[in-house]
């Protein structure tokens, strides 16, 4: 079976011009793609867009989590399939905003 290196593929667009590596927005949500100068047409990295496609199936429903405890703070883990979502990384700077619901998390660039 061959195997296709995404991070130096260079797609050829139907159009016959050469798709460039670009930042773009799938679902909201930034993400890794191509894009062709002559038409526009634009390739989402199939690594971003699955995460986000699964988020999106379970966005319905929300998440369960459990509160833990680390020395005198209450944590909430974030489950995986959120992290590869939306990128997030250990260090990572958030806003909590309190609703009348619970609780709304933000993170900031």
């Amino acid at each position: 079976m061959k195997t296709i290196n995404l991070d130096t593929l260079t797609p050829k667009c139907e159009c016959g011009g050469t798709m460039e590596k670009v930042t773009t927005t799938f679902e909201n949500f930034k993400v890794r793609g191509w894009r062709c100068p002559l038409c526009g047409e634009e390739l989402i990295d199939p690594r971003d867009a699955e995460p986000i496609l699964e988020l999106n199936k379970l966005k319905s429903r929300g998440f369960k989590v459990i509160v833990g405890k680390v020395g005198n703070s209450l944590v909430i883990r974030i489950p995986s399939l959120i992290t590869r979502a939306l990128h997030l990384r250990k260090g990572e700077k958030a806003k909590l905003i309190p609703k009348p619901s619970g609780l709304g998390v933000e993170f900031i660039e």
